[in-house]
């Protein structure tokens, strides 16, 4: 009883921590604080901010000016801005992550971020930074092709005949890892798949196979059952004769009569 009470209690404490945790702050809410978007209006559009659980985000603006007020101009501003975000993070990681310091160069634009989901000011320290470098390094292909958009913000002129776009993108290395787990349990039950398909195809070919081979060796004639014929006697099966004829047995007699003739 003691025991269950126990038990009872520490599944009501851990409920209640859950409850009282903060959730985690999604990549939206992080590009909107203050300290984000400085860096974010530097000639470089790059931000990146870590976790305590080692993961990062790599965040990256990009704008696109529109003259006139319609669907399509707008459009174009969009497809311009996303297309400036993703060409500021390969300028990035070109000239500064893969250069002699870029360690110290990728510190410069990132930040830390508290278990609240609140971005400090203070550079994470080098010893991180080697590791996010040395990843980034490894996979900035797949970094670029990872990019969503979190935001995009129509900012007018005050004119009120055009205005600029601004498209705010992130990569995230959590969701990316998610993403790598299920693809890897996609191809693995592909795989599967395939494999059990070759099994029961070579099954049926085996089976396929031994019934040719029965069907050519006469096996289990010998051993036939006898069935009975609806409106007359019963038909044994043929036996075997000598030099491997065969000749009926308990035959009905054949009974002449005039349509023969």
């Amino acid at each position: 009883m003691k025991k269950l009470i126990m038990l009872a209690a520490c599944g009501l404490a851990a409920t209640m921590v859950a409850q009282n945790a903060a959730p985690a702050a999604l990549p939206r809410e992080i590009a909107r604080q203050d300290a984000v978007n400085e860096l974010l209006l530097d000639d470089d559009g790059v931000c990146i901010v870590t976790g305590k659980d080692g993961s990062y985000q790599i965040f990256t603006r990009g704008t696109g000016v529109y003259q006139f007020v319609n669907p399509k101009a707008e459009l174009a501003a969009r497809k311009v801005a996303r297309l400036n975000a993703e060409k500021n993070l390969v300028k990035f990681i070109s000239t500064k992550v893969e250069s002699s310091d870029g360690v110290e160069q990728l510190q410069k634009n990132s930040l830390t971020m508290s278990g609240d989901g609140k971005v400090q000011e203070e550079h994470p320290s080098m010893e991180d930074m080697e590791t996010v470098s040395s990843q980034i390094k490894s996979s900035s292909k797949g970094i670029i092709n990872g990019l969503v958009v979190v935001e995009s913000k129509k900012v007018p002129s005050e004119g009120g005949t055009g205005g600029m776009i601004q498209i705010t993108m992130v990569y995230s290395s959590k969701t990316a890892k998610a993403s790598a787990w299920v693809g890897k349990k996609m191809q693995d039950h592909q795989a599967d798949l395939k494999i059990n398909e070759a099994k029961n195809e070579a099954r049926v070919n085996a089976a396929r196979r031994a019934a040719e081979n029965a069907g050519q060796t006469g096996v289990g004639t010998a051993n036939a059952v006898v069935k009975p014929v609806v409106g007359g006697d019963a038909v044994a099966p043929a036996a075997p004769a000598a030099g491997g004829a065969t000749v009926p047995v308990n035959r009905p007699e054949h009974r002449v009569n005039k349509t023969d003739y």
